[in-house]
């Protein structure tokens, strides 16, 4: 069962990543959001990955930064544990701060030019 899953999470993620750089609508459920966030994150990620190699951000805040990407990462993992359970209100809470935690680390990455 997990195997049908991940091929279509992936394709999700990528769909969802796809529309958010076209400037198409956002995500209107949970999972359009969860999903939305892990793109993100892979995003971020690449992006401090690149910017980090061109010297534009130090190896320590990269070091620093891409802890708080995993951390995200691990928050919205229990958004979705939690909304697999039933507990709605702390899902929504967990990924919006998962969601949060990325808006600061791409301001920071894309500021640095």
């Amino acid at each position: 069962m997990k195997a049908l899953k991940l091929p279509f999470v992936s394709a999700l993620l990528i769909l969802l990543t796809a529309c958010a750089l076209l400037g198409v609508e956002k995500a209107q459920t949970f999972n359009q959001s969860l999903a939305y966030v892990y793109g993100t994150q892979t995003a971020v990620a690449q992006q401090l990955a690149e910017k980090t190699r061109s010297g534009l951000i130090s190896s320590d805040d990269n070091s620093r930064f891409v802890r708080l990407v995993e951390e995200s990462k691990q928050i919205a993992d229990g958004a979705r544990s939690a909304m697999q359970d039933g507990d709605t209100s702390t899902a929504e809470g967990k990924l919006n701060l998962a969601r949060s935690i990325l808006v600061e680390v791409d301001a920071y990455v894309r500021g640095r030019k």
